[in-house]
């Protein structure tokens, strides 16, 4: 996969293995601000991510992960979602 985030684009990540510490990281939340993952360090966090395709799905997905966010902040978790863009060139931005 290629990934822009953190403004290396064109850079190969291989996914993590279950119960390695993740990687520093940045994210725009809007066009002047990021949110990091060292913002939500010691508590848990599930980050969802999907394509910005503008099909049916995505908000049908969101929709789901705000009706059952109770269930996630019981078990004392954050959600946050991520949109992602993939130029002609297969790179995220």
């Amino acid at each position: 996969m290629h990934s822009g985030v953190g403004g290396h684009a064109g850079v190969v990540a291989e996914a993590l293995q279950a119960g390695v510490e993740a990687p520093e990281f940045a994210l725009n939340s809007t066009p002047d601000q990021k949110v990091r993952l060292s913002d939500f360090r010691g508590r848990t966090l599930i980050m969802a991510f999907y394509p910005a395709d503008w099909s049916p799905v995505c908000p049908d997905q969101i929709a789901l992960y705000n009706e059952i966010l109770p269930a996630f902040n019981a078990l004392g978790a954050d959600l946050s979602c991520a949109l992602f863009v993939v130029d002609g060139e297969g790179v995220i931005r």
